[in-house]
């Protein structure tokens, strides 16, 4: 093999592996350019089995059992290098802690450093090679060349990684290089990719082939589904970049990493990020009640076939079983299996217990007990480190819906005074509704309309029961002809009649007239714009084939194209987008 043709057998050329990350000296200096401290994998060690199971230890929240072991063949194999820095990065991400962003940071040019010492070591040992073949170990030479591949894959990682960790600083140097370094990792997965596509059984066996293919498909999967999920106006400029947003090539790679579940530590990641789609995102990015039952079940036959491979009560995994239950209407059944984890003595994170303690608190909400909803944000407000702003709001209006007019218009001061951070779509619409609580009083029963809004934007209104749905129409009648609030009176109505009742020709005289509203509040503006896309679901509910859809397309376009700076703005953009393309595709209607 010449060494103009490495690449075809995995070994990069050394551009691929430049690393310039932005971090203290004494981080980059933690190995030195030698071999003394690596050495390629010998023996019988099952690097790929050891691999697998410290990722199973970190998706089941045992993070310190998985660094163990991780640590103890960290400089034995690219796999256990790059396992530690997932858990370091793992664990910065949810915790959201500066030490451990710091730390993570430095482990992951730790990793960097050591995969190019074995990327190298692949190298010497492939210029073998260049002998006849009959001199030479063929398992040796694509034991070297399978190695390469996973560096390089690994190094695609790592540079994933520090982009993530870097964008946490919030501020536009931090965005600028965490952009550089996500590029960086996408052309190193892409170049893996079709590397691997374009290999034949007589270049490589299958199962390593499948193998490889299946780990750089976790990172090219997981870059195609994020980069679809941005508004299109921003899209456009970051595919001038060579980003790329095809959501369907998104999905079949994390799906094939999934499917070759026994031979790859990141699979339990790729059922979690398809989980997360389908349950958290997909909900929120389609008009069709069909295609949210489609993600239902889908997920239910996920966790069926692959879920019971992870103990019961990982966190994670408890986590989506609460949302399913949520998104089916087992509210009760959702807020025991919340309480249950956070009852876990053995959960020593925080923030996982939190992650546990917001659904809960949604299902309560949905229940309109204010009470329970309060404490659970109130806690939830207390310990995060993600988003202060945003949980003052939900604890404020349960307040005000409790009747405590008095801490609520404390607790909207305080939101009145907080700096929203930039980009934020949530906390914006936060101070937007804090300024509207503001100048109304903070009165019982404002709050309690607030709340039911605040269910509808977070998805939740719709699995709202029986109760929830006879106090809201008592509300409405309180609010009609009201100056600020009409406007949203007969939208929540709509959505009302629509999604919980059935009664579309009312929810259709409702949506229109808070669609064109007679009176409106300045801080309201969110409103016309959201009721074109409920109209455009009204239609979809009641199908209508081609003319149908032209008429769902005027609504939607019109939510698109008419209004501008009103909050949520960018879900909009997203909202029309998916539903503008499955129309093209022939999936909505």
């Amino acid at each position: 093999m010449e060494s103009g043709d490495r690449k075809s057998y995995g070994l990069g050329p050394p551009d691929d592996t430049d690393d310039d990350f932005d971090v203290h000296a004494s981080d980059q200096n933690s190995i030195g350019d030698d071999y003394s401290h690596v050495e390629m994998p010998v023996g019988d060690v099952d690097y790929t089995a050891l691999s697998i199971a410290g990722m199973d230890l970190t998706v089941n929240g045992k993070f310190e059992e998985a660094m163990q072991l991780f640590k103890q063949h960290e400089t034995q194999s690219p796999l256990m290098a790059g396992g530690v820095a997932f858990v370091h990065y793992f664990t910065a991400l949810i915790s959201f802690e500066e030490q451990k962003t710091a730390n993570a940071k430095a482990q992951v040019v730790k990793c960097l450093k050591l995969c190019k010492l074995f990327l190298k070591m692949s190298q010497k040992q492939s210029m073998q090679s260049k002998q006849p073949d009959h001199l030479v170990d063929s398992s040796d030479r694509w034991a070297a060349v399978c190695s390469a591949y996973t560096c390089r894959i690994v190094i695609a990682d790592c540079y994933a990684y520090f982009a993530v960790l870097t964008s946490c600083n919030m501020d536009m140097h931090g965005y600028i290089k965490a952009g550089w370094y996500l590029r960086k990792s996408y052309k190193l997965y892409e170049s893996v990719y079709k590397e691997l596509k374009a290999k034949t059984d007589s270049d490589m066996t299958p199962e390593v082939r499948s193998r490889l293919l299946s780990a750089t498909s976790f990172g090219y999967g997981t870059f195609h589904l994020t980069f679809s999920m941005i508004p299109p106006n921003l899209l456009s400029f970051l595919e001038m970049f060579g980003f790329p947003a095809n959501r369907n090539d998104g999905l079949e790679a994390l799906e094939f990493c999934l499917h070759n579940s026994e031979t790859e530590m990141r699979a339990p990641f790729a059922l979690l990020g398809l989980l997360w789609y389908y349950l958290f995102v997909k909900p929120f990015i389609t008009i069709s009640d069909a295609d949210i039952e489609k993600c239902m079940l889908y997920a239910e036959s996920l966790l069926s076939e692959y879920a019971g491979k992870y103990e019961r009560e990982s966190v994670f995994f408890s986590l989506i079983r609460a949302r399913l239950l949520r998104m089916t209407g087992k509210l009760n059944d959702s807020i025991a299996l919340c309480e249950h984890v956070m009852a876990r003595a053995d959960l020593k994170m925080v923030e996982l217990a939190l992650m546990m303690r917001n659904e809960a608190a949604w299902c309560h909400l949905a229940c309109l007990d204010y009470k329970q909803a309060g404490d659970q944000f109130q806690t939830i407000h207390g310990q995060s480190r993600w988003s202060k702003l945003y949980y003052l709001y939900p604890v404020a209006l349960c307040a005000g819906a409790q009747g405590d007019t008095k801490r609520c218009k404390h607790l909207v001061s305080q939101m009145r005074k907080a700096k929203a951070r930039q980009g934020s779509q949530v906390e914006l619409f936060v101070q937007t509704h804090a300024r509207l609580l503001a100048e109304l009083g903070c009165k019982r029963e404002v709050c309690e309309l607030l709340v039911l809004e605040l269910l509808y934007h977070w998805d939740v209104l719709y699995v709202c029961p029986e109760g929830t749905l006879a106090r809201a129409h008592a509300l409405f009648a309180t609010f009609d002809g009201h100056k600020d609030l009409d406007a949203l009176t007969c939208f929540l109505q709509g959505v009302v009649y629509g999604s919980c009742r059935e009664e579309l020709d009312q929810a259709e005289v409702c949506l229109l007239a808070s669609r064109h509203p007679k009176s409106n509040s300045k801080h309201l503006k969110l409103l016309p714009p959201y009721s074109c896309i409920e109209l455009a679901w009204l239609v979809a509910k009641r199908g209508g084939g081609d003319s149908g859809v032209r008429e769902a397309t005027a609504y939607l376009t019109e939510a698109r194209d008419k209004y501008k700076n009103f909050d949520f703005e960018h879900r909009v953009q997203v909202i029309v987008h998916n539903v503008l393309e499955s129309f093209k595709e022939g999936n909505e209607t």
